[in-house]
């Protein structure tokens, strides 16, 4: 069953302080970035964001619920967005252009944090299989039933598989020091996302 981040439970007593809240979202994020996720702590994250620990305790029940809500809010935060660009290629081209400039350094070590421990951790194996990719999900199902629609694909399934092939190159490449530039982001569309898609529809059609 999927893992549901949910916000800070209510302050007892007194209305939440979204400037409180920001504060430790920005100190866990950036902590996480530096360290990963097993060194982090909740004595660390309020050191830094000038709180003391019991406002992340009233607000979070342990460190995990606090690190998977602080990833959720970063990543809801982008905004993607898919003008038509009139065929499969040119939405292709856009998708992995927003995908590129969402993906910062900083989220890039943040994601690599995660995706080491979530062997061991079935809430985060849970939340980055799962709602981590709902962040691009609706434009890529955009993407999909435009090339439908234009007949340049039959049908939208089993498309679910290759848009994760997009952000796992990118994050890799910003991983290994990379440029995420536009002969990368063309190879990656032209040499993997344009063929697979193709191949998808011609093992369908056969």
């Amino acid at each position: 069953m999927a893992h549901t981040t949910r916000r800070p439970k209510p302050s007892a007593g007194r209305p939440q302080s979204d400037e409180i809240d920001a504060a430790i979202k920005e100190a866990a994020l950036d902590i996480l970035s530096e360290v990963g996720f097993d060194p982090l702590s909740i004595a660390q994250v309020a050191k830094r964001a000038g709180t003391p620990t019991t406002s992340i305790y009233r607000r979070f029940d342990g460190k995990l619920p606090l690190v998977l809500w602080a990833v959720k809010e970063e990543f809801d935060s982008l905004q993607l967005d898919l003008p038509d660009h009139g065929d499969l290629r040119g939405d292709l081209l856009a998708y992995t252009r927003q995908l590129a400039a969402g993906l910062s350094p900083r989220r890039s070590r943040i994601l690599a944090g995660l995706l080491l421990r979530m062997r061991d951790i079935p809430e985060l194996a849970s939340f980055v299989s799962f709602e981590l990719p709902q962040v691009s999900a609706d434009i890529w199902n955009t993407l999909v039933e435009r090339a439908v629609s234009r007949g340049e694909l039959d049908d939208g399934h089993g498309m679910e598989m290759i848009s994760t092939i997009a952000p796992i190159m990118i994050d890799r490449g910003i991983a290994f020091g990379r440029a995420i530039d536009e002969p990368f982001l063309a190879a990656l569309v032209d040499d993997v996302l344009v063929p697979a898609m193709v191949h998808k529809r011609r093992r369908s059609s056969a």
